[in-house]
């Protein structure tokens, strides 16, 4: 899976907070509030929340610059997927694609209801309802792909395994024969993160994928021994990050917020 090389780690509209001398104030020693206001906790990172998604937001905030204003707490989950079947089918009816829920991994959740199509959320759903969209992953391999991708958009990585391979999606085989390039997802998370790296935050060794919904009728679909590569072209049209994956391997967990 070909890794994404977006890049923004200096981006003027980056809304983490500065001192006086325009150095970003470390998470933990900022005043976080309740961002939406709502009788269930919203809050970007509170003494509520797992250890492990407190970790995750300040690596995303402080590490990797990520405005406050794209997360959302809504979206975040532990190890509790309660009422995620383990294989599990998304998309248009007639045209349903397996996918497997993230069991073991901390999800932080990113800021897209209402956002795309004049707010119509179907494309979120999972109902099986023509509009829906399927779920896909994508692994990361360095830090500073995550705001390139969240303030940008994907791109295409320099490895483009399955450029010739025939496109089995029904849906857009007339027009693409081939998979061409493009960048790749999977609907199995180990898949992903086979494609991933470690990467290092303080003590904490982290794992990272991006959960997202691809465009079924958009997407170009390679099959490799059993294992399906769904291929984009990067665009909000054809793919669209609504969580975070993060593992923790090999950690000790100690932090107070």
């Amino acid at each position: 899976m070909g890794h994404c090389d977006s890049s923004n780690k200096n981006n003027p509209n980056n809304n983490s907070k500065l001192n006086n001398n325009n150095n970003i104030i470390p998470l933990k020693n900022q005043n976080i509030v309740n961002i939406n206001n709502s009788s269930k906790c919203n809050c970007i990172i509170c003494s509520e929340q797992n250890e492990e998604i407190k970790i995750a937001k300040l690596f995303l905030v402080n590490d990797c610059l990520i405005p406050f204003d794209l997360l959302d707490a809504q979206g975040d989950l532990t190890n509790d997927f309660n009422g995620w079947r383990m294989n599990s089918y998304n998309g248009p009816p007639g045209y349903l694609k397996k996918f497997i829920p993230p069991i073991g991994w901390t999800t932080i959740g990113l800021k897209v209801l209402n956002k795309y199509d004049n707010g119509d959320n179907t494309w979120l759903g999972t109902k099986n309802v023509p509009g829906e969209w399927y779920i896909g992953y994508h692994g990361i391999k360095f830090k500073n792909s995550i705001n390139g991708i969240l303030t940008n958009r994907f791109l295409e990585g320099p490895n483009q395994s399955f450029e010739f391979y025939k496109n089995k999606n029904p849906f857009t085989y007339y027009n693409y024969f081939n998979c061409g390039r493009g960048v790749y997802f999977t609907p199995e998370i180990n898949e992903a993160n086979s494609y991933t790296d470690i990467i290092k935050y303080n003590q904490y060794n982290l794992r990272i994928v991006f959960m997202c919904r691809i465009n079924p009728y958009k997407v170009r679909i390679a099959d490799k021994q059993g294992a399906e590569y769904w291929l984009t072209n990067g665009g909000t049209d054809e793919v669209r990050p609504y969580r975070i994956l993060f593992k923790f391997e090999n950690n000790n967990i100690i932090l107070s917020v």
